[in-house]
């Protein structure tokens, strides 16, 4: 009778036993199951750098880059752009206090095709502090506040979220990173759950149309003549997607890791490729408006495009292997016969803008890399570089600049993180 306390003791001894290694076995299952599943991706990375296709002048480039960062990041990210300079002396540094969610992907960018994964991370920290929200969409810019913490807008946008989309899924690739995987998994979703049925992209952009004014009669016009144009009349507000958001080779990369990126390809793939313009400025519409079915030409009440949303979806066509051979002959020509590329063009009637696109020569030279064509690289890198300042004494030695009318001297983080991304 005093062995029965002992057997008791070991009859509990080995029920715990065998309850622990059944909760250890249930515990490995779950975890396998709700860990996420490998997957892989097959990004080559159109548009990057190629033998043949990238700036002899290491020396040129480094000290571009240097000197982007030096102007325009701070603690809290890339400032969009800085005026510096002027013909006055003593006139302060005026910083756009905006953050461009674009300008921290494009900087993301530029370590991701260096394969520098110190600079990556960092680069993706960044983001995720400033403009993910918690269901991993991206917003389209944040605002830095007198106290110092950056404000982003509401809601999010296509073309950044797209663009994170992208990198997180060619990081991933790069560093086999489960913890990137699963952050994928959740945008994924989460953007996939606010596409239209057929997978049309969500209608992110506001969009303000103006009644068109009527042409003007010489004889009726009265004298003295107007001395200003009439303030314009709001025809409508309209909810659509801009044409030179539609990324088609993210949506083509991301098919591995779910099959309804297939139907988002196919359906904004469409909307893509039909709305170049007809006619002998084969440009592309601004925008698809998905409550008419139907495209929107431009914004306010000229007929202008512009150039740089023209070669932002001209590259997310050859970027996913398509071509438009109308649409880069017409640029090329165009390029070729003037030297420089408008920032804007009349669709009516092909007469250009005074300004100069400097990112089109970026994206431009993006473009010849995955087309192969030398030629069209050189000529858009030598554009690009030719904005670059050459005078050591300036502020902005090194990096590509532009010239405000009142002549100070502004530097964008566009400008010179798309110009790294092309000659590097």
């Amino acid at each position: 009778m005093a062995f029965k306390p002992r057997k008791r003791l070991l009859l509990w001894l080995l029920i715990i036993i065998v309850f622990l290694t059944l909760a250890g076995l249930l515990t490995a299952h779950f975890l396998r199951r709700s860990a996420p599943a490998e997957i892989r991706f097959a990004s080559s990375f159109p548009g990057s750098a190629t033998p043949g296709y990238t700036h002899s002048g290491s020396e040129e480039i480094e000290r571009l880059s240097t000197r982007t960062s030096t102007l325009l990041l701070t603690g809290r990210g890339w400032l969009r752009s800085l005026r510096i300079e002027g013909p006055q002396t003593g006139q302060p540094a005026e910083p756009a206090l905006v953050l461009d969610a674009m300008d921290h992907m494009a900087a993301a960018r530029v370590a991701l095709e260096s394969a520098d994964l110190i600079k990556l991370q960092t680069e993706l920290s960044r983001i995720r502090n400033t403009f993910v929200n918690q269901e991993g969409l991206v917003a389209a810019e944040a605002l830095i506040e007198s106290t110092g913490s950056a404000d982003r807008s509401e809601g999010f946008a296509n073309a950044p979220t797209l663009a994170w989309l992208r990198l997180l899924a060619e990081s991933y690739q790069l560093t086999d990173s489960p913890e990137l995987l699963q952050e994928l998994r959740i945008t994924s979703d989460n953007f996939l759950a606010r596409t239209g049925p057929d997978g049309l992209l969500p209608a992110d952009t506001q969009l303000i149309l103006y009644q068109q004014p009527p042409p003007r009669d010489p004889e009726a016009t009265p004298t003295p003549k107007p001395t200003q144009e009439p303030t314009p009349t709001i025809e409508s507000i309209r909810q659509v997607i801009q044409i030179a958001d539609i990324d088609l080779y993210t949506m083509q990369l991301l098919q591995p890791l779910d099959e309804r990126w297939q139907l988002v390809l196919n359906r904004n793939r469409t909307v893509l490729e039909a709305a170049t313009l007809a006619g002998t400025i084969p440009l592309f519409q601004y925008a698809y408006d998905p409550a008419i079915a139907d495209y929107i030409g431009f914004t306010g009440t000229q007929p202008l495009v512009e150039t740089e949303a023209v070669l932002r979806a001209l590259l997310h066509i050859y970027e996913a292997g398509g071509q438009l051979p109308q649409t880069l002959t017409y640029l090329r020509n165009r390029f070729y016969e003037s030297s420089v590329l408008p920032e804007q063009i009349d669709r009516v009637t092909g007469a250009a803008s005074e300004s100069e696109c400097i990112t089109g020569y970026a994206l431009l030279a993006r473009i010849a890399r995955i087309t192969t064509d030398a030629a069209l690289y050189e000529r858009a890198a030598t554009r690009l570089l030719w904005h670059t300042a050459t005078n050591t004494r300036s502020e902005a030695y090194g990096a590509v600049f532009r010239t405000d009318p009142d002549n100070r001297i502004r530097v964008t983080a566009r400008d010179n993180l798309l110009a790294l991304l092309a000659l590097n």
